[in-house]
């Protein structure tokens, strides 16, 4: 993105700004267009999800762009899939890293995706090597479960009461 915050603040209020409106575009008629009372696209994407009014779920990464990509991903291989927490954490991801209008999109996958199949769907698709770091960590809690570690970084799970 581009680093932490704007690199200005508010006087000598000790108040930084934030960048979030980069995320705006000029372009008429583009889906993120800037307009009164819109907000921008941007990388700031917790969720927190429910079943019949129950917390059942909540994810959160880092990763710029990837967040909502990979957000829906670990979703969707627990509640759709019905995988386990560990087993959603280490299943193969894909990242479409530039996307829009004016942009070829090639859609990179990482081992255990078949690109192969994508590629005859019509689909670009790069396969990149083993799991990458950016592509995580997703931050998984599952309550009366715990959660669960993401195999791409250093990182450990902690069961949550």
């Amino acid at each position: 993105f581009h680093g932490i915050g704007s690199g200005l603040s508010a006087g000598d209020t000790g108040v930084f700004l934030h960048n979030r409106g980069a995320g705006f575009n000029v372009t008429p008629g583009h889906p993120n267009e800037m307009a009164p009372g819109k907000r921008p696209l941007h990388t700031l994407s917790p969720t927190l999800w429910t079943r019949d009014g129950d917390l059942s779920l909540i994810l959160g990464t880092r990763g710029g762009k990837f967040q909502p990509q990979l957000l829906v991903q670990v979703a969707a291989s627990l509640f759709y899939a019905g995988l386990d927490p560990s087993s959603a954490q280490a299943a193969p991801r894909w990242a479409l890293p530039e996307f829009g209008p004016d942009t070829e999109s090639v859609l990179q996958v990482e081992p255990g995706i078949d690109a192969a199949g994508l590629d005859a769907l019509g689909h670009t698709v790069t396969e990149v090597d083993g799991l990458q770091e950016g592509w995580g960590p997703v931050s998984m809690i599952v309550p009366g479960v715990g959660g669960a570690a993401d195999p791409r970084v250093s990182t450990a799970a902690v069961a949550t009461t």
